[in-house]
């Protein structure tokens, strides 16, 4: 934004949606911060805050080296212990020694889909794959898998996939 300065000022670091909005906003809030009334501080408080929501939907394009491995280390280790039931944002957060909400925003910026959202993922593929044994029950492979009841598997999946487990599994069987 180039405002009253002589240097305009560029940055690739975020990718904002709509350019001339956010400009807006900006201005409004140098306007809010001019204004002499006593509800000036709060109006610069409400425009701060749609700023901040533009920025934290906005495409973080830099992420730090040492944040990429971290998020890296935590898809490792994600990809090697899915089917731990009691894997959580807070766990992965706390072995990667970053906040919860901080952890979600790296691990999306980079793999575009949140932790909790790549889990179940990996958990449906693993109990697809197990699908495929019919000495297994529907309750196995979802117990295998990492989801804590066949009846919590039955639902994601159903979301997920358009189709029951017992139907793609008589589907995937036949």
């Amino acid at each position: 934004f180039d405002f009253d300065s002589d240097c305009p000022r560029k940055s690739d670091v975020f990718k904002i949606k709509n350019k001339q909005e956010t400009e807006n906003l900006f201005r409004k809030l140098l306007n809010c911060y001019k204004m002499s009334e006593s509800k000036a501080f709060y109006e610069c408080m409400a425009v701060l805050y749609q700023i901040y929501g533009v920025l934290l939907t906005a495409e973080n394009k830099y992420i730090g080296k040492s944040a990429k491995q971290s998020i890296l280390a935590i898809k490792e280790y994600i990809d090697k212990n899915f089917s731990d039931i009691n894997i959580s944002v807070a766990r992965l957060a706390e072995k990667a020694q970053m906040s919860d909400v901080y952890l979600r925003k790296l691990f999306k910026s980079v793999y575009g889909t949140s932790p909790i959202e790549y889990i179940t993922l990996k958990r449906l593929e693993n109990a697809k794959q197990l699908m495929k044994y019919p000495f297994l029950s529907l309750e196995n492979c979802a117990i295998e898998s990492g989801f804590s009841s066949v009846q919590y598997f039955c639902r994601v999946f159903k979301k997920k996939m358009g189709i029951s487990p017992a139907k793609f599994r008589k589907e995937l069987l036949h």
